[in-house]
């Protein structure tokens, strides 16, 4: 999943958020600021798609992830916004990764599900048509379950190390604001994940580490989106200034 990184100034305010990868997955946020300086946030996303069958030669991507965070905010004067967050979250995700060169080949359908564990710090800047936001999320992913399928004859399954995974997270977003009193915003969004070491060769190689070494690739994430402010907060988000 991208960050989840809402702009949000003062109690009573929120904003829903709707975003569509280029992978085809989409991803629904929501957060809420109850008190002053405290925000609460959820998100989910899900791509549908068959599960890994054996000997089928259609790639494979399909996930349903979901996370809850609570965070602190501090307005810097009246364009900056400083945002601090904590969060879990679970996942289950099958899919395909394929690597071919000249003289090697990798084919391989993945099936995980991992919880995870994050920390996220990040800044917005607002104009009065546009903002834009960065910021970085360390993630723990704690494998309850990780095998790896040979799409090539005689289609062997193994069972990954279910080991924990850093990784860290960059993202980068900028919004433009349509309609009366900015309540609807259009969201392009990118997001650069890793993990060290990363997809290195493996020494001595084995089919379970050649294959484990694949699950520390690297990705980036890009997306399209629409975020709404519902009035009602946005008074009451006045109203308590």
């Amino acid at each position: 999943m991208q960050p989840h990184a809402p702009i949000i100034r003062a109690r009573g305010e929120g904003e829903t958020q709707l975003d569509i990868q280029l992978t085809g997955r989409t991803e629904v946020k929501a957060a809420y600021s109850p008190i002053n300086h405290i925000l609460v946030l959820g998100a989910v996303t899900g791509r549908p798609g068959k599960g890994i069958d054996q000997g089928s030669k259609q790639e494979k991507y399909r996930t349903l992830q979901y996370e809850l965070g609570i965070g602190a905010y501090l307005a810097l004067g009246d364009s900056w916004v400083v945002q601090t967050t904590i969060g879990t979250g679970a996942a289950r995700t099958q899919r395909t990764l394929s690597e071919f060169g000249i003289l090697l080949a990798f084919n391989n359908d993945y099936d995980a599900r991992y919880r995870k564990k994050y920390g996220q710090v990040g800044l917005a800047y607002q104009a009065p048509r546009r903002s834009l936001g960065l910021g970085y999320r360390l993630t723990q992913v704690h494998f309850l379950k990780l095998s790896a399928q040979d799409r090539q004859t005689p289609f062997t399954r193994y069972q990954l190390p279910l080991d924990k995974q850093l990784r860290h997270e960059f993202y980068l977003f900028g919004r433009y604001y349509i309609g009366e009193n900015n309540r609807w915003q259009l969201q392009a969004s990118m997001a650069y994940s890793a993990t060290f070491p990363g997809r290195g060769l493996v020494d001595p190689y084995t089919e379970i580490a050649q294959r484990a070494r694949f699950n520390r690739g690297a990705s980036l994430l890009t997306g399209l989106g629409i975020v709404f402010y519902p009035s009602q907060l946005r008074q009451r988000a006045a109203f308590s200034q």
